[in-house]
C-alpha cells in the first residue's frame, strides 16, 4: 500500500493505534499533511518531523471532508455520521489493521468471539514459544499489530475485536472463535450489527475452529456454507482435571474453568492442526496464570476465597463465573453499565442457587431484580460491609455483569480498585 501517493492523511483517535499509525508514517518519510483529530483536547503535539496538525474537541470531525485518507482507531463508531458522509464524497478509509494485512506476508492465528479471546491468544502465543517458534502477541491485547509489521517472527498471535472486524479487509491463515452472546451495542448501534462485525470473521479465515453452540452462530456458518472445525467435533476433550487428545488421556492435575477450557479447545486443535508436539500444549496447560481480573482468585488468611472477576462486562460472563464458583458462593457483587442487556438467564441462576448475599452497585442497583439484594451507591461502601459480614468461609466473588465506564476507565481500573480495597480492609495482605 503506497501511502506517499497522498497528500492529506488523517488519524481519527489518538491512543495506542492512532500513534502507530503516526509511528509508520514516520518510518516511510511520508512527504504529506497529516491531520491528528480527536475529541479529546488535552492531548499534546507528538514529537514528529512531519507536518502534523492537530484537530480536537467536539469539531474534531468538521475537516474530515477535506482528507483523501483516514485511518480511523477501532473504538470510533464506524456508523458515525460525518464518516458515512465522507465516504460518500470519496474520501478513502482504512485502519491500523488493515494496513498491516495489506503488508504482511508472515502467517497469522486470530482469536475472535465475545469473551475468551485474551486467556486463548495468551495461551497459544505460550505454547508456540515453548515449542521453539518466535511469536509475537498483538491486537486488542494491547500491542498494536501494526507496530510489529518487520518483526522477526514465525507466526503473529492476534486478538481481534468486533470494532476492528467491523470494516476488517484481508485475510486471516487460522482463525478461532470462542463464544458469541450480546456486547458492545451502544457502540456498534444494535445487537444485528454487532453480530455482522462478528461474524466477518468467518469470511476471512482459511482455515476455521468454531465454538457453535450458539445457534446463530451455527446458522451463519451453515446457511453461507462456510468450511470450519466445530469445537463439539474436535478431537480434543477436558473432563476431570484431564485432557483427552485423540483417544489418549493427559493428566493436566488443573481446573481452569469450563469456560477457559472450552475455549482451548479451538486453540489446542489449531496447534494440532501445526504439529505442535503435544509435549508443549500440555506443559502450557500446566503452566497457565489466569490473566488479571479474570475469576483471579485470592485467599485470605482465614481460607476465605476472594474473586477479581471485574472483567466481567454482560450477564453471559458472570453466569459462567458463577457456576465456577457456585459450590461455596456466599457474596455475588454485581455492578457497572446498564446497557439495557437481558438479565434473566442470571436472575434464574442467583435464585436456584439461593446466593446469600447478593451486593449490587450503580447503575445494576436501579434494576429491579427478582431476588433479594442489597444496593451500594460505592465500592469502599461494600467493602466494609462485607468486612461486617465476619465470613468465616466460602467465596466472595466480583463479578460486575455491567461495563465499567460509569466509574472507571476500563475493566482493569476496576478490577485493581477491588483489590486495593479488599486488601486496605485486611480481607487479603
Amino acid at each position: 500500500m503506497n501511502l506517499n501517493k497522498y497528500n492529506k492523511i488523517g488519524i481519527i483517535g489518538f491512543a495506542r493505534e492512532g500513534r502507530s499509525i503516526l509511528n509508520y508514517l514516520e518510518k516511510i518519510n511520508f512527504q504529506g499533511e497529516v491531520y491528528i483529530m480527536d475529541r479529546d483536547i488535552s492531548l499534546e503535539y507528538p514529537d514528529t518531523f512531519l507536518n502534523v496538525s492537530m484537530l480536537l474537541g467536539k469539531t474534531y470531525l468538521d475537516s474530515v471532508f477535506d482528507l483523501e485518507l483516514v485511518f480511523k482507531s477501532a473504538g470510533v463508531p464506524a456508523n458515525t455520521p460525518a464518516l458515512l458522509e465522507a465516504s460518500k464524497k470519496g474520501v478513502e478509509f482504512s485502519s491500523n489493521v488493515n494496513l498491516f494485512f495489506a503488508i504482511n506476508k508472515k502467517p497469522v492465528i486470530a482469536v475472535s468471539g465475545t469473551k475468551g479471546k485474551s486467556s486463548t491468544v495468551t495461551f497459544i502465543d505460550n505454547v508456540l514459544k515453548k515449542s521453539g517458534f518466535k511469536s509475537q502477541l498483538v491486537g486488542n491485547i494491547g500491542n498494536p499489530i501494526l507496530d510489529y509489521i518487520n518483526a522477526d517472527v514465525d507466526y503473529f498471535v492476534f486478538e481481534i475485536s468486533s470494532y476492528m472486524l467491523e470494516s476488517f479487509q484481508g485475510e486471516i491463515d487460522y482463525g478461532v472463535f470462542t463464544s458469541f452472546f450480546p456486547d458492545h451495542m451502544d457502540t456498534h448501534g444494535s445487537f444485528e450489527n454487532y453480530k455482522k462485525a462478528k461474524f466477518n470473521f468467518f469470511k476471512v479465515c482459511n482455515k476455521l475452529y468454531v465454538n457453535d453452540f450458539n445457534q446463530d452462530v451455527k446458522n451463519y456458518l451453515d446457511s453461507n456454507k462456510i468450511d470450519y472445525i466445530s469445537f463439539a467435533d474436535a478431537n480434543v476433550k477436558f473432563f476431570d482435571g484431564k485432557l483427552l487428545v485423540d483417544n489418549n488421556i493427559y493428566d493436566i492435575g488443573l481446573d481452569l474453568g469450563t469456560e477457559i477450557l472450552n475455549n482451548f479447545i479451538g486453540a489446542i486443535s489449531c496447534l494440532l492442526n501445526l504439529n505442535i508436539p503435544i509435549k508443549f500444549i500440555l506443559e502450557g496447560l500446566k503452566n497457565f496464570k489466569k490473566l488479571p481480573c479474570r475469576q483471579e482468585v485470592f485467599v485470605s488468611k482465614d481460607g476465605i476465597r476472594f474473586v477479581n472477576d471485574s472483567a466481567s462486562i454482560t450477564p453471559e460472563s458472570t453466569i459462567a463465573a458463577v457456576k465456577n464458583f457456585k459450590d461455596d458462593l456466599e457474596v455475588l457483587i454485581l455492578g457497572g453499565q446498564n446497557r439495557g442487556y437481558d438479565y434473566s438467564q442470571l436472575n434464574n441462576l442467583i435464585i436456584d442457587l439461593n446466593i446469600k448475599h447478593v451486593l449490587v452497585l450503580p447503575d445494576l442497583n436501579t434494576i429491579d431484580f427478582p431476588f433479594e439484594f442489597k444496593s451500594f451507591e460505592n465500592l469502599q461502601d461494600l467493602i466494609t460491609y462485607i468486612v461486617d459480614l465476619d465470613l468465616k468461609s466460602g467465596t466472595v466473588l466480583f463479578s460486575p455483569g455491567g461495563a465499567s465506564y460509569n466509574f472507571y476507565k476500563n475493566f482493569y481500573e476496576r478490577g485493581i480498585f477491588f483489590l486495593s480495597s479488599i486488601k486496605k480492609h485486611g480481607l487479603i495482605s
